[in-house]
């Protein structure tokens, strides 16, 4: 989760080897499926309820994700952005005022981030990172759902990205400057180096 407020913007982030980033202290993450069966996208109990809290399942840097939809062939497919995912990343964005969700903490099986544009929501499914001479900054890391949970990490400040508008499902190139770079370097942690692999 990336908190709104700037140079105090708060990140739940693990390892990334590639591209100059720096880990923190701690113990490698355990690989897990963002859903049982690699189901596109998972059942929330709040959709049934409306007096439960959403679900979001917030990112905290001790699993790593991989999953079977890591391919160009499903990426492309207008179904890997259902209405639903944009919904429960509107609900997560808004309850914990967050500018910056991340796929699997709404329980969609492929890599994509949520960021807000011009208070709404931009999906950016599978982006791929180009080299960039950047500024790196330390950013620190928490968990929505635990405060004590703090981490602190190294992002680039600007990155150079291609990927998928959820949306428009036209291929995009942008360079992305905080917090939209710190969210896109988020999910590439997030998911697994063979998942990339698969979709870079």
């Amino acid at each position: 989760m990336l908190a709104k407020g700037g140079a105090a913007s708060a990140l739940i982030a693990t390892t990334l080897t590639a591209l100059g980033y720096i880990q923190s202290d701690a113990p490698d993450p355990t690989i897990s499926r963002v859903n049982a069966n690699d189901e596109l996208l998972s059942f929330w109990p709040s959709e049934e309820n409306d007096e439960l809290p959403p679900d979001c399942n917030w990112f905290n840097g001790s699993l790593v994700y991989e999953s079977e939809l890591c391919s160009h062939f499903v990426l492309s497919r207008p179904s890997s952005s259902p209405a639903a995912a944009f919904t429960r990343a509107r609900q997560c964005s808004a309850k914990f005022e967050s500018e910056c969700v991340l796929s699997a903490e709404v329980g969609l099986a492929i890599p994509a981030a949520f960021v807000v544009d011009n208070n709404d929501l931009k999906m950016l499914i599978g982006p791929r990172l180009f080299p960039l001479e950047s500024r790196q900054r330390q950013i620190r890391a928490l968990n929505p759902g635990n405060a004590l949970h703090v981490r602190t990490y190294t992002f680039n400040e600007t990155v150079d990205v291609e990927y998928l508008d959820g949306y428009s499902r036209k291929l995009r190139r942008e360079r992305l400057s905080p917090p939209d770079s710190f969210c896109v370097q988020l999910l590439r942690v997030a998911f697994t180096n063979s998942c990339w692999r698969g979709i870079d």
